[in-house]
This record gives C-alpha cells, structure tokens and sequence, in this order.
C-alpha cells in the first residue's frame, strides 16, 4: 500500500486555470444566445416565438449558474492552496505534541535550487552576470580609468555574460533564509536563485553595491566575486550584507510582508520562547540574525548530537558527525553575523530546544534555548555619566507572513 500523500500545487492550478477559462466561455456564449434569441423574438411576433425565448432564457439561467460555479471552484482551490500548508503544519504540532517519543515534523522546507534539488549550502548561489551587464558595464564608462582599459574590461564583461560564467556570491544566507521563508507561507518552493535574480530586479541597494565590488575587483585585476572580501577592508565588506532594507522590497514583490518586530532579552528567556512561539502559531515565518561560525576551515567536524538528550544535532542527516562550519556561537566569541530560519521550538523532558534552518549547510540544526540566546544576544551597551553599563532592552527578528488583510 502506498502510503504516501502527494499534492500536485502546479496541478491543482492548471485545474484553476482550466475553470476559469470554461467559466468565460459559457458567460461568452450566454450573451452570444441572448442577443440571437432577441432578433428571433423580434422576427417572430408569436406564442411560438415567446416560448422558444423562455426556453432560450432558462438555458442562459443555467449556463450563468455553470458559470459563477466554476468561478466559485477555482476560488475555494485556490484557498485550498493558500491553507494547505498551514493545515499540515498544524497536523504536524499536534504529531509532535502527542506523539510517543518525541515524533517530529519539520515545519520550514530547506532551500533548492534551480532544478529544484535541496541546496548544498548557501555557496551554490550566484550573481549572473547577464543580469547585470548593463549597468556594469555603465559604471565602468563612469570609472576613472583610461578609455583603453575601459574597453578591456568592457570586453571581459561582455565574455563573462555570453559564456554564462558565475560570480561567486558567499554572503547569500539572508537571501536563502528568504527563500526558505517564501516556500514555507506560499507553499512552494522558492529557489534561493530566484530569490536573489529578483533582489538584482527590485532590491536597488543591493544592486549598486554588489555591481561596485565587482568593479572594483575587475579594474584592480582580482578574481571577482560579489562578497566583497578578496582584498578589501573590512568596512568596505559591508557592502553586501544583506538588511531589512534590501530584504522587504523583495517580499513585497512575491505579494508578502516583512516586519522588524522586537523582543524581550535574554534577562526574560520565558517571555522571549512565549512571544517567538505565538508569532509561529499563527504561521509567520520568523528568521533571527545569529552569531555563527564563518567556516570550517582548520576546524574538526562537530558530533551529530545534542549531548546528554539522545536527540541529534540534524535530524535530517544521518552521518555520526558533520562539518563544524556555520553552527551558532555566542555574540562574544568572535565569528560573523548570519541570517537563519527558525523551524520550530520543541520541548523534550523539561529542557527547550530551538531548530532552526541554517543556509550555511543547507540543513536543519537543533540547538539548546540557552546556546540560542547566546547566539543572539548582541546588546549594545552604552556608557552612562556614572560609569555604569545599560544594556539595551531589546532584541530584533524579522517575520516573513501573508499581507495585513490577506485570507
């Protein structure tokens, strides 16, 4: 027996489509047999000519009905979609509640790519350069340099976009934390290549600044790669960070909202859990801005375990160990900021636990509340007349949801 479900979303709307179409061609031909059943009851002044309109009338009656039905299908479908995620993740909080042994669901997909296949970690996104090409090779017309290497450039720039070569982009987690996000309210997936092709669209910001380092390793003759570390200073790495300010005009453009909301800190652990939980009941997608490792470079592989729990590190993967980069560290232990989803907060035996979807890896990681907190806890402290330190008295997060307004 065949005891998996499977949902066809692309199916389902060309059913939707399919509806809609049949639904306009009977409102065509609705009007069409009413205005040849009025010539004939002008022509036919008669009982047999006034019956045949009834008639004819009942028959429109019934192709409207057939008409606004199918409309009022393809409707509910497209509300079944909307809903459908929602109602398997609430299917999946009761499994997870209720069942023995602590049975769990995921709650957001992990990130793909363009062939639609789970990312291997965040690295695999890229900066095409025949989307930029334009205004790359603009800003190089606009450069300082001699016409002669100019044209040099422009000529490197013209080969990189007709042959397809890749930019290599290495910050990409807020724009694959994105993605993650999108897949999970809109129910299907959203490839991080296509969420960062439509950052280049709408995000201009992002745009500019990638578009400036890559100038700037072009014209200092550097491999060129879109982060923005190959020999650069550390303020000028800045540059392609990614904020809420290039990250909510993307959302907007997939009909989504983005919202900066606050927190308690870590002085109120219970009132933080209570608050992040409400927001993911009732189904926003909350992504948190975390201290992380930057690499795994010189570093041994971490245990594929929460020690002393039985519970593993990640769950999807089976290896006894897994690559220490990109695991969460405390604010205060050197590393990089980094974007990540939160999947869900679990409860095992009295202790909490918060699984999050890290880009770095591409895969799910379970951590302890307290190394999660730790993790984000980078209060600005400010020095005051007496000497004595205030800590600030807020966190933020991000929240990825439907629209104010939206069913």
């Amino acid at each position: 027996m065949d005891t998996v479900l499977r949902v066809h979303p692309e199916q389902i709307r060309g059913q939707i489509r399919r509806l809609r179409a049949w639904g306009e061609a009977w409102r065509a031909q609705v009007e069409a047999s009413r205005r040849v059943a009025l010539a004939l009851a002008e022509a036919v002044q008669a009982v047999p000519g006034q019956r045949g309109g009834a008639a004819l009338e009942a028959l429109h009656r019934g192709l409207a009905r057939w008409a606004e039905e199918a409309e009022q299908l393809a409707r509910a479908l497209e509300r079944a979609l909307e809903r459908l995620e929602a109602a398997f993740q609430e299917a999946a909080e009761l499994i997870r509640m209720e069942a023995p042994g602590g049975f769990r669901l995921p709650a957001v997909p992990l990130a793909i790519g363009p062939d639609g296949r789970s990312m291997a970690s965040q690295f695999e996104v890229i900066i095409p350069a025949a989307r930029i090409q334009a205004d790359w090779l603009q800003m190089i017309d606009r450069s300082g340099i001699p016409e002669e290497r100019k044209a040099q450039l422009k000529a490197e720039i013209q080969a990189m976009a007709e042959r397809g070569i890749p930019i290599p982009y290495n910050q990409a987690c807020g724009w694959v934390a994105l993605s993650m996000a999108f897949s999970h309210q809109r129910g299907r997936p959203v490839p991080a290549q296509e969420v960062v092709n439509r950052a280049l669209e709408v995000a201009p910001g992002f745009r500019d600044r990638v578009l400036r380092n890559l100038t700037e390793d072009l014209i200092a003759g550097r491999p060129v790669k879109a982060d923005g570390w190959a020999g650069m200073r550390e303020a000028e790495a800045e540059y392609v960070t990614t904020g809420f300010v290039d990250l909510a005009p993307v959302a907007r453009s997939y009909g989504l909202e983005l919202e900066q909301f606050e927190t308690p800190t870590g002085k109120h652990p219970d009132e933080l859990w209570d608050r992040l939980n409400q927001r993911m009941r009732r189904g926003e997608t909350v992504i948190a801005l975390v201290n992380a490792n930057p690499s795994n470079w010189g570093e041994p592989p971490i245990r594929n375990e929460i020690p002393g729990t039985g519970l593993r590190f990640s769950d999807e993967r089976k290896e006894v160990e897994l690559p220490a980069g990109g695991r969460l560290r405390p604010w205060d232990s050197g590393g990089a900021s980094h974007w990540v989803v939160l999947n869900r907060l679990e409860e095992h035996q009295g202790e909490r636990f918060v699984v999050i979807n890290n880009p770095f890896n591409n895969r799910t990681e379970r951590y302890r509340w307290q190394d999660f907190l730790n993790a984000v806890d980078r209060q600005v402290r400010v020095k005051v007349v007496n000497g004595q330190v205030r800590e600030n008295p807020s966190w933020w997060f991000l929240s990825v949801h439907q629209k104010t307004g939206e069913e």
